[in-house]
């Protein structure tokens, strides 16, 4: 049985220029570094920056080795758990695709990578990323072409509890338009695909920021270069939100909104 309560989230980004993009997200956002490993040719092997209770990984895109599935994509998800056998029988049993099996590591960490329906990779594994235990600071929201069905599996494989799904419309069976859901006190976001325009035809992962202060935190944005997605505006929902693109085109949202509990 797997214990969820400790469980910490974190997205993980790989840029062309890791260290300028450590850089500029302290600089833009008030990211704190934690961690910054370093390749004798200066790449980030892997850093790790918090923001509040949260924390993203980040890595140079050229560090992964040339047979590992996460050489091929630019964002995904770590999961850090305590126990990660667990999860990963649960996930088997649910029928995910294992792509990096349980693996003591030599950073001293015992992992796996699965794929999920959409190809997603998911890091699950005891690495402590310097993420804390409290409300959510940050959280991926995750672009599926059938949302209804990434609810399932995710609570399913996963274990994670459905706090919140928003149907498109009222007609009976509709699909869901939003899901929130939690794994610990980490959240996620669900979505249908994003719509075919130029800003977000390509995207099936954006990071949210939680602040009380959205305008401040776009001023700051602005001012470090960020390319301007959304300015500040109020949701129907009640909240206030903004959007931008860092210098290697990565969506970041910033809102007061709190994922519900």
């Amino acid at each position: 049985m797997t214990t969820n309560a400790t469980a910490i989230i974190s997205p993980v980004l790989k840029y062309a220029d890791a260290p300028a993009a450590i850089d500029w997200l302290m600089s833009a956002f008030g990211f704190e570094k934690l961690t910054d490993f370093r390749t004798p040719d200066k790449a980030v092997a892997h850093a790790d920056l918090r923001f509040g209770h949260g924390t993203i990984g980040v890595s140079s895109a050229s560090v992964s080795a040339a047979d590992s599935p996460w050489s091929t994509v630019r964002q995904g998800l770590y999961v850090q758990v305590d126990n990660p056998d667990a999860f990963h029988d649960r996930a088997k049993a649910a029928g995910a695709e294992v792509v990096v099996p349980l693996t003591n590591t030599d950073y001293g960490s015992r992992d796996f990578s699965l794929r999920d329906p959409q190809g997603r990779l998911w890091g699950f594994g005891t690495y402590a990323m310097g993420g804390t235990v409290g409300g959510p600071t940050l959280w991926s929201e995750l672009r599926y072409p059938d949302a209804t069905t990434a609810k399932a599996y995710l609570e399913e494989a996963m274990g994670f509890t459905t706090t919140l799904a928003v149907p498109a419309s009222d007609a009976p069976g509709a699909p869901l338009m939003h899901v929130e859901l939690r794994l610990g006190a980490s959240v996620v976001m669900l979505g249908a695909e994003w719509p075919t325009t130029p800003d977000w035809a390509t995207l099936d992962q954006v990071v949210h920021l939680h602040t009380n202060e959205p305008d401040a935190l776009f001023a700051r944005a602005q001012a470090a270069g960020a390319t301007v997605v959304h300015e500040p505006q109020d949701a129907p929902y009640g909240a206030r939100y903004f959007a931008v693109r860092d210098p290697e085109g990565f969506v970041w949202w910033g809102s007061n909104y709190m994922p519900k509990e």
